[in-house]
């Protein structure tokens, strides 16, 4: 007996779990029974509100009809002009010209049906019967600011037929003049207008005769005093930083711009950032404070190797005075000129021959390689380690020398590049403040031949670093940079 009870023993443990688990089924069943139950009596109460909505709805598409129709009456529409039918529309002038005992020609049709709608203002409309009467001013596009022309249309609405089209004022009125043809094309292209549920004003200055006296712009200051139409509420927009933050995002462009957020890696070096995080108004101040190691510059030289095709590139150049301009900016006597809103990502134009030398580079730098019998790497954006409002990027590095390419289109361009054996003291300058910021002590000036296309040849002059030239010139850009830059950039943050 004991031992059947003991072999029973686990198919009553079985039962017992099986049981447990037959209520813990009742139990979600009943409810799931409830919900479908209560499921059941809100789409009852959904079906009765779409019903009411849907009677709604069918009330207020009948007002709106109703409406409409009684607007129609109001609006400027003419059962005697040819509705929403173009082709008509000659057989209309050809009624005009029988009117007025002169024929008017279709390219006079078109041509007030181009400019006539600008002169065109104070219109009335006024039915007596079947004779709808529209009276309107045009403005002469001869003398846009003197009296305006009166100019009148009757219909008649029952026979769908133009009574009488008259200029009052203009000289050539009885012979047809074209401030007619105006009108008449006008009060055309209103009756192929779209029924609207409001009606347009047309007791409105003509656009022609507000010439030179509308406002030409607005600035952002003026805008900025408008008013919102609701309260501002920061809620959502402080629950997505505080997210945002703890997700640790770092390509999110609203989060950049909060004021506590650090760029890390190569961006942050640029100027508009390094200006924004230390917010100094002193520039001596502002300087001391930026910072850069080889490791930040030599990692944004490898992440701007693509030069021009990096975003990072153009971003690390902003603000600052790059080689190339050196030159240009060191003999730059305004403030507010157009080096200046270069140097501050102002677009300078694609020209052909810049379009060449991106084009032409490539070739050159393997032509130049060949030459020299040295392999050429390319080089990103350098920014000088004591003075961070300078960079320049080389077309190249060549074991202890910089490169830099020239593709001229002409020769008479050519000598802009070379004179006298020499590179023109614009290039001068750029070589001397890329070797300043690479730290090498020589580079080759290589301009290829307006022809090199057909015939590969380049000239290459050997260029020394000259260490007192640049000292003097940089005492001579930096102070420039302090007085005409460094003020733009801080007033930019405030």
């Amino acid at each position: 007996m004991a031992a059947l009870q003991h072999e029973l023993s686990p198919i009553h443990k079985e039962l017992q779990e099986l049981h447990i688990s037959l209520d813990f089924f009742n139990k979600k069943y009943e409810e799931m029974k409830d919900e479908i139950i209560k499921l059941k009596s809100e789409n009852e109460c959904y079906k009765k509100l779409t019903t009411r909505l849907e009677t709604n709805i069918k009330e207020l598409s009948e007002r709106l009809n109703n409406t409409e129709l009684h607007l129609r009456e109001k609006n400027l529409e003419f059962r005697g002009i040819p509705e929403h039918h173009n082709e008509n529309l000659l057989r209309l002038m050809e009624q005009c010209s029988s009117l007025v005992g002169s024929k008017v020609k279709k390219d006079e049709i078109v041509l007030q049906s181009i400019n006539g709608d600008d002169a065109i203002s104070y219109v009335q409309v006024k039915r007596e019967g079947n004779l709808c009467i529209v009276k309107g001013k045009i403005c002469p596009e001869h003398k846009v600011h003197a009296k305006l022309y009166g100019v009148t249309l009757v219909i008649d609405e029952q026979e769908e037929a133009v009574k009488l089209i008259e200029c009052h004022d203009c000289v050539a009125s009885q012979g047809g003049c074209k401030h007619a043809i105006a009108f008449l094309m006008w009060v055309h292209r209103r009756s192929e207008d779209p029924s609207c549920t409001s009606i347009e004003c047309y007791w409105i200055k003509s656009k022609l005769s507000r010439v030179g006296t509308t406002v030409k712009y607005i600035t952002a200051k003026d805008l900025s005093k408008g008013k919102p139409s609701l309260s501002s509420n920061t809620g959502v927009f402080e629950k997505f930083l505080a997210e945002g933050k703890k997700r640790k995002l770092t390509n999110c462009e609203i989060i950049k711009y909060q004021k506590d957020y650090v760029f890390a890696g190569p961006e942050g070096f640029s100027m508009d950032k390094l200006v924004q995080k230390y917010k100094e108004t002193s520039c001596d101040t502002f300087l001391s404070r930026v910072v850069l190691t080889d490791s930040d510059i030599s990692n944004i030289e490898k992440e701007t190797r693509d030069q021009h095709k990096s975003s990072l590139w153009h971003e690390l150049r902003y603000g600052r005075i790059t080689a190339s301009r050196a030159y240009e900016f060191s003999r730059c006597k305004t403030s507010d000129g157009t080096l200046i809103a270069v140097i501050l990502g102002g677009k300078i134009p694609d020209t052909t021959a810049m379009k060449r030398g991106r084009i032409l580079e490539d070739d050159v730098r393997n032509t130049v390689s060949a030459k020299l019998g040295k392999r050429i790497k390319k080089c990103g954006l350098m920014i000088a380690k004591n003075y961070p409002m300078l960079a320049g990027s080389p077309d190249g590095i060549c074991e202890n020398s910089i490169i830099e390419i020239k593709c001229p289109m002409s020769e008479k361009t050519f000598k802009n590049y070379i004179c006298d054996g020499k590179p023109s003291q614009k290039f001068y300058v750029q070589m001397q403040l890329q070797m300043l910021l690479t730290g090498l002590k020589k580079g080759y000036f290589c301009v290829a031949d307006c022809n090199y296309s057909t015939n590969k040849k380049v000239q290459i002059l050997d260029i020394q670093y000259d260490e007192k030239y640049v000292s003097d010139f940089i005492n001579v850009i930096v102070p420039l940079w302090k007085d005409n830059i460094y003020p733009i950039l801080h007033q930019s943050i405030l």
